[in-house]
């Protein structure tokens, strides 16, 4: 009989998703901007609307929420910063890998984040960027560096 490692969030009902970014989007300068995951790989209880960009939970329970947000390449000067934010009914519960550039730099920012917390049956939570370069910044195009996992634990 072969072997089977079962996940402890592997269960019938169990909320999962894994969203991503095909195309760029634009990060309003010196603005949170909400991140719309456009492209649903997995999302089996629907709980994700890729159009608002807004995960709804189905279930109340302990979620793990890991997302990374990174942007296209630009010239970027010092004072310039970069990073994630995720909300959960409008308050902001983690933010991502803060980046300051404390010396000009041309190429690409990252965020990413990770958050485990308790998140009640049709609460919302959503992934928020923030960039200062002085112009708006568009996201990369590409789920490997624009994505976003919603598992519910428990």
């Amino acid at each position: 009989m072969p072997f089977k490692l079962a996940m402890p969030f592997d269960y019938a009902g169990a909320s999962r998703i894994n969203v991503g970014r095909t195309t760029t989007q634009t990060l309003t300068d010196a603005n949170w901007t909400k991140v719309v995951f456009s492209t649903e790989n997995t999302d089996n209880l629907s709980e994700y609307n890729n159009t608002t960009g807004v995960f709804t939970a189905t279930n109340s329970g302990y979620y793990i929420i890991a997302a990374r947000v990174m942007t296209s390449s630009y010239v970027w000067t010092a004072g310039n910063r970069y990073l994630i934010r995720c909300l959960v009914n409008g308050s902001s519960v983690v933010a991502g890998r803060y980046t300051y550039c404390q010396t000009a730099y041309t190429g690409y920012m990252d965020s990413q984040l990770t958050y485990i917390g308790y998140v009640a049956a049709g609460q919302e939570v959503q992934i928020d960027a923030f960039c200062d370069r002085g112009s708006d910044t568009v996201s990369y195009a590409s789920q490997e560096y624009v994505k976003l996992a919603i598992h519910r634990l428990s």
